[in-house]
Order: C-alpha cells, then sequence, then structure tokens
C-alpha cells in the first residue's frame, strides 16, 4: 500500500541575493542537477517568470515599505521574501489534478 503526502516547505529570505538565488534555482535560469529536466515543464510557477521580474517585484515592494514606515530603512536582518514550495508525493504524480490539488 502506497501513502500519498502532501509537502509544504517554507524558507525564509533575508537577502536581496538569497531572493536572487532562489529565483534563478526554482526558475532553471542556473544548473539545477538535481531536478530533472524533462520534468520542468510540468512546474507551474505562480507569479513572476524570470528572477529579474521578482528581483523587479522585490525592490517595489521594499520601498513601499520604507515608505509606508515613514522613511525609516529596514532591520538589517529583516526578512525580505518568503520561499513557498507546495508538492504532493512522487506516487501521487499522474492519480490527482495537480490544478485541484493547488486549488484546494
Amino acid at each position: 500500500m502506497t501513502t500519498n503526502y502532501g509537502v509544504i516547505r517554507v524558507k525564509k529570505l533575508k537577502s536581496a541575493g538569497s531572493v536572487r538565488s532562489s529565483a534563478q534555482h526554482n526558475l532553471r535560469e542556473r544548473e539545477t542537477p538535481n531536478a530533472n529536466p524533462e520534468l520542468t515543464p510540468e512546474n507551474v510557477t505562480l507569479g513572476a517568470k524570470t528572477s529579474g521580474e521578482v528581483m523587479h517585484s522585490l525592490k517595489k515592494k521594499l520601498s513601499e515599505a520604507v515608505e509606508a514606515n515613514g522613511g525609516k530603512k529596514l532591520r538589517r536582518d529583516a526578512v525580505l521574501a518568503v520561499e513557498v514550495l507546495v508538492t504532493h508525493s512522487p506516487t501521487a504524480t499522474g492519480k490527482i489534478d495537480s490544478n485541484e490539488y493547488f486549488r484546494d
């Protein structure tokens, strides 16, 4: 008997470099040895489609946050972004409708 399960991973990103690096990895703009390139087209990404778009959005949001805070700079150790990975067990692949899974 096979058990299917959901996977949710949440990671704080505290620097622009870590946001850029994460975006490049997730959007396959850099070598990603642990990813099967044949399955990459099945990935679903919500929002920005390139790391450049991610960084543009980050800069805009940070500027808005500083402005909303009366011009005060953010703390040095502030969390700039939160990366959320949502997936399901490999054994469930093909047995469920991914769009329905994510809507639920």
